[in-house]
């Protein structure tokens, strides 16, 4: 037998496992996870839809007799007061619309003009920003 220089396996040799894997998987595996970070990173937090309100949060500017309750806005932009009486009351239109009570009960007085409630307005303003959509 003549020697050869090109390479004949010879029986009973260990051949080299092959690495299972490899780089094509790892970096799939590597960008799924960058996608998913970044359209977490993109929805952001979600906002709350309920906030916890007191009536020294407000001072001179509260205008309700309840000494505080948890402030709401639903998807359809109706901002609620639900005070200790766990009743909701409305404090917009759209809340009126909804079927909440207007708080007549429970509406302060304005002591300098006779007659006439205190306005819901600062409650309004800290309760849009709770809402998905626009609320008025």
């Amino acid at each position: 037998m003549t020697p050869s220089l090109a390479y004949t396996a010879q029986p009973g040799a260990r051949r080299r496992p092959r690495k299972q894997g490899g780089l094509r998987p790892r970096l799939m595996v590597a960008l799924l996870l960058l996608l998913a970070a970044s359209l977490l990173f993109a929805a952001g937090t979600p906002k709350p839809d309920k906030l916890v309100l007191r009536a020294a949060d407000l001072g001179e500017r509260w205008p309700l007799t309840l000494t505080g309750g948890t402030l709401g806005c639903d998807d359809g932009g109706a901002i609620t007061l639900t005070g200790d009486d766990n009743v909701s009351y409305a404090l917009n239109d759209r809340a009126v619309a909804a079927g909440y009570p207007a708080p007549l009960k429970v509406w302060k007085y304005d002591d300098s003009i006779g007659g006439v409630n205190m306005p819901l307005a600062p409650l309004i303003e800290i309760g849009r920003p709770l809402c998905r959509g626009d609320a008025s």
